[in-house]
């Protein structure tokens, strides 16, 4: 029936008591046990953990009854922690503003509603070649969530396509436009290698998905690279006897080389 002072840090209650005094005259605390030995109060000096280093755990629920403030955690965004779990909150010193850890990397202002949104990203296909002239390759394409916050505004563009290379001018197609949300951007297609030549137009143009090559009798060009994460390389144009061009890439596979022999070599698929 008694409170035993194990370490200067430590307390331990032994049998059943229903009040004892901790501490010196300048911090006094006075608890208040149950018959189980369980603190149902305390009065005086305010606990004070400002020695406590690290992490403590209390188990189960926790109750602040007073008028003043609770202080959280406070830095930078780069001061962020790394090892986090749902329901974790700190004061952000960067936005000035408190914060909770929702997982998946995000962290939420709590001062305005935030919304986890699926999104998809496409920019404008790239223009075919002409005279047995390549395909435009796809728009590039961007898929995945982010978080957004209710009452802040985000650009959008939308990229328009490219446009084709009309008959006898000896140029590619044209690239498309890329489109953009926030700070997200998904290139455009590459522009189909025109047919017209020979000469270096008869190259694909690069993009989010590569142009197919164009080809003539004494040229067999290469086709257009796709980007990364976003789309594929197109088709290589083929040779005698058909000259036909390469088509242009997509997101889910590669544009297919001319049907001549031999076919186009391969863009850079790295």
């Amino acid at each position: 029936m008694a409170l035993t002072k194990v370490s200067p840090s430590l307390f331990q209650v032994s049998n059943n008591i229903t009040s004892t005094t901790v501490g010196g005259s300048a911090n006094t605390i006075s608890l208040t046990f149950d018959s189980n030995g369980v603190i149902t109060g305390a009065s005086n000096n305010a606990l004070d953990l400002s020695s406590v280093t690290g992490e403590f755990t209390v188990s189960g629920n926790g109750t602040f009854n007073g008028t003043g403030f609770t202080k959280l955690a406070s830095g930078t965004t780069a001061q962020r922690p790394t090892s986090n779990t749902a329901g974790y909150r700190r004061w952000n010193t960067s936005s000035n503003a408190e914060e909770v850890y929702v997982g998946s990397g995000v962290w939420a202002n709590t001062a305005s509603k935030d919304y986890l949104v699926d999104y998809m990203v496409i920019a404008g296909g790239g223009g075919g070649g002409n005279s047995n002239g390549g395909g435009g390759g796809a728009g590039g394409v961007l898929r995945g969530q982010t978080q957004l916050s209710s009452g802040t505004a985000y650009p959008i563009t939308v990229g328009g396509g490219g446009a084709r290379t009309p008959a006898p001018s000896a140029s590619a197609g044209t690239s498309g436009s890329n489109s953009t949300f926030n700070s997200l951007t998904a290139v455009g297609g590459g522009g189909g290698g025109s047919g017209f030549g020979p000469g270096p137009q008869n190259s694909a143009g690069s993009g989010g998905s590569g142009g197919g090559g164009g080809t003539n009798p004494n040229t067999v060009a290469v086709r257009g690279a796709g980007t990364d994460g976003q789309g594929t390389p197109g088709g290589g144009g083929g040779g005698s006897p058909n000259f036909w061009g390469g088509g242009g890439g997509g997101y889910g596979s590669s544009g297919s080389n001319g049907v001549g022999t031999p076919y186009g070599s391969f863009g850079d698929l790295s």
